[in-house]
């Protein structure tokens, strides 16, 4: 089934990093809910867009709903807060930063989708806002942040989040009148989502002499702390889960504002066998808690978050035919399960040279399912002859092509060679 809908809430349905849309799928249970590039590649170029969503009457007309609820700024029926925060028209171009990358940086460091409503045509008249959209406690950082960030005199983000004495030392003290300002600002903001009034910050206190600014505005949870630890490159994706969903959830359930690995999503410069840092920041008692989950989750240990994890034992000739080209067949199992599911091979594994393993990891009922999946898959290897599921590959292509210089280059060798022994020498 196709529907249309609006191009201009087209972010607010994708949300930071495609979260919002997979939560809708997840929520509502239909197999298909898609955006094509192409027609995102359109959306500014016309009012609406088509989402192709497939799966039973009910789901498909709950999606609906949904979606409904999200044209209307409504994301609760996913567990998301949304808020609009009015900003003074001199506040956009220091939020937007350049070319978007400040907006950007509030996303990351929130894990919230943020966007700059806008209507240009009114001119100084036009009041903008900014829509907010993610879990409640990350919706509370960015607002937060975002009050902080206006309310300080630099244009760095980096300035709230890691502020140094020099560079508050250079800002000077803030005035009475403007924490006067602040206070009848943000205290109203903040009890709409802890039902009662925040407890005073160090922002809003500050000494006359500019001390430094803590980390959260607002701690009606008590202090806040940002710890970085380590954690083995090669576990970084067993962390990260399917899609994300595993850290995202170890995230839910400690409490932590923020759990994020401080490495990019597509890079792969780092040293797999090194260790790659991890960024929490939370109160003391959730940090903890995080890190214990982490720790065990390293170890195999996924029960801290209800999910459970499994191995299967599997031939080494075998591996090629569950990754298939480009990892189309396993990619293809986790989609088909709902489970994450990685290949482990060799010594960097605690596995024997030659001995590899199908690792896979979930809610217990979706591994049980998927475990059954494997077995018959395996056990249909033994029956058939399968195929060469990697012939057309890239790589073997490259691979015949090599092959086939150097057999051309030794045949031209041995055709100079018998030249040369037939060629009469000279006296």
């Amino acid at each position: 089934m196709i529907v249309d809908f609006p191009s201009s809430k087209l972010g607010q349905l994708v949300g930071f990093k495609g979260l919002t849309i997979q939560k809708v799928k997840e929520t509502v249970g239909v197999a298909v809910l898609h955006i094509d590039d192409r027609e995102k590649a359109k959306a500014r170029s016309q009012a609406t867009i088509p989402v192709e969503m497939s799966g039973t009457k009910q789901q498909v007309a709950d999606c609906q709903r949904v979606l409904q609820d999200i044209c209307n700024s409504d994301q609760t029926a996913v567990g998301h807060l949304t808020a609009l925060i009015n900003i003074e028209l001199a506040a956009v171009g220091k939020i937007m930063g350049n070319r978007g990358t400040t907006v950007k940086q509030f996303s990351e460091e929130t894990v919230c989708y943020i966007e700059i409503q806008q209507d240009r045509s009114r001119g100084s008249s036009d009041t903008p806002r900014l829509f907010v959209a993610g879990m409640p406690h990350q919706v509370e950082y960015a607002i937060q942040l975002i009050n902080r960030f206006i309310a300080s005199p630099g244009s760095k983000l980096d300035f709230i989040l890691r502020p140094d004495p020099a560079s508050s030392a250079k800002a000077g003290p803030l005035t009475d009148p403007l924490r006067e300002k602040l206070k009848a600002c943000l205290h109203p903001m903040l009890s709409v989502f802890t039902d009662r009034s925040p407890v005073q910050s160090s922002l809003i206190n500050a000494s006359a002499t500019g001390g430094p600014v803590a980390l959260s505005a607002f701690e009606p949870d008590g202090p806040k702390e940002e710890r970085i630890i380590e954690i083995p490159a090669r576990k970084k994706s067993h962390l990260v889960g399917l899609r994300g969903q595993t850290i995202e959830l170890v995230q839910r359930t400690a409490g932590v504002l923020k759990c994020h690995i401080m490495v990019e999503r597509d890079k792969y410069e780092y040293d797999k066998d090194g260790q790659i840092p991890l960024q929490i920041c939370g109160t003391k008692d959730r940090v903890d808690h995080c890190v214990q989950i982490i720790e065990r989750i390293i170890s195999g240990d996924y029960s801290g978050i209800s999910h459970t994890c499994h191995v299967v034992p599997i031939e080494q000739t075998r591996v090629n035919y569950l990754r298939g080209d480009r990892w189309q067949v396993i990619n293809y199992l986790k989609d088909l399960t709902g489970c994450y599911m990685d290949v482990i091979q060799g010594p960097p594994y605690g596995l024997a040279r030659g001995e590899a393993q199908l690792f896979m990891t979930g809610p217990v009922e979706r591994v049980a399912r998927a475990r059954a999946i494997i077995d018959s898959m395996l056990s249909n290897m033994d029956k058939i002859e399968m195929p060469d599921i990697n012939v057309d590959a890239p790589w073997r292509r490259d691979e015949e092509a090599a092959k086939r210089k150097m057999e051309e280059e030794e045949a031209a060798k041995t055709k100079v060679s018998r030249w040369r022994r037939s060629s009469p020498s000279p006296r």
